[in-house]
């Protein structure tokens, strides 16, 4: 039991790590967004590429979010 708790908590500090990553792949592709509409003009490449991280961060929330459903439901069976 005690092995097991130690493993969730890894898994849990590694989702906290992911968490970030998708929190700063968000705050990047705005931070693109934006200082492609402060030079005045829509540069299709640049668009495109916060488009894809902007994707990649919702994708990564996603999985995250999942992961955490999985370990609930371990828990419970567990019990």
């Amino acid at each position: 039991m005690k092995e097991l708790c130690q493993l969730y908590r890894q898994v849990g500090e590694q989702l906290g790590v992911l968490s970030q990553v998708a929190d700063q792949t968000y705050l990047l592709a705005k931070k693109a967004e934006d200082e492609v509409t402060k030079m005045g003009f829509q540069d299709e490449e640049i668009v495109s590429i916060s488009s894809n991280l902007n994707a990649l961060s919702h994708q990564v929330a996603v999985v995250e979010e999942k992961i955490y459903e999985h370990l609930i439901t371990l828990k419970v069976n567990k019990r």
